[in-house]
C-alpha cells in the first residue's frame, strides 16, 4: 500500500476513535470533546510516527558500518 491510502486509513481510524469518545455514556457532555480532541491527536501522533518508522524501513538498503576501523593500505 501506498503512503496515500495509509495516510487516509491513518486518518480514518483517528477520526473513528475520537467519535467513540463522543458517543460514551459515561462520559461527561463538558468532557466529551476534549476527550475527543485528545483521542484524535494521540492517534494521529502514533501513527505518524509509525508511518515515519516504517517509511525509512522500506528505503534502500545501507551496507553495515564495520564493528572496528578497518585498516586500509595507503
Amino acid at each position: 500500500m501506498t503512503l496515500a491510502p495509509r495516510i487516509g486509513l491513518l486518518l480514518f481510524m483517528a477520526g473513528a476513535s475520537a467519535a467513540t469518545w463522543l458517543t460514551l455514556p459515561g462520559i461527561s457532555h463538558m468532557w466529551r470533546p476534549a476527550a475527543a480532541i485528545l483521542s484524535f491527536a494521540a492517534t494521529a501522533a502514533s501513527g505518524a510516527l509509525f508511518l515515519t518508522i516504517d517509511t525509512h524501513k522500506h528505503r534502500a538498503p545501507r551496507p553495515p558500518h564495520p564493528a572496528w576501523q578497518a585498516r586500509t593500505p595507503h
